[in-house]
């Protein structure tokens, strides 16, 4: 055989053995990219779960700590009865005061509710008493 010819014949060779190479490799990277998108999907499952579960969690948080929520409930009942035992402090006070000038008095107004109110006593342009 001439050196042509062989020369031919390995550069033939190593054609077809690249070829049957990049076959397999070609295979074996399919198989992997089949492998990881399954995985990824797994992934993507199991995010979704999580998602989901979180998000059920919010809003069970949100019912809980929102308007007219037991929460919101407890924190107006206790506004209130702070408000009620400062009231009973300063009728106290008033009761104490009494004897000491009898010409004193006092009114007491209640006002129950969600907001906040100004309530003002005057008389003209002179204001006895303007409080929130």
């Amino acid at each position: 055989m001439r050196r042509t010819e062989r020369t031919g014949i390995l550069l033939v060779s190593l054609i077809f053995t690249a070829v049957v190479f990049s076959l397999v490799a070609s295979i074996f990277s399919l198989y992997e990219m089949a492998r990881i998108g399954e995985e990824i999907r797994g992934i993507k499952k199991s995010v979704e779960r999580v998602k989901s579960d979180l998000s059920d969690r919010i809003s069970r948080i949100e019912e809980l700590i929102g308007p007219n929520s037991p929460l919101d409930k407890y924190i107006n009942d206790l506004s209130y009865v702070r408000g009620l035992l400062s009231d009973l402090e300063n009728i106290e006070r008033i009761l104490s005061e009494l004897p000491e000038d009898p010409t004193s008095g006092y009114f007491r107004v209640l006002v129950i509710g969600s907001e906040k109110v100004w309530f003002e006593v005057g008389k003209g342009k002179k204001k006895y008493f303007a409080q929130e």
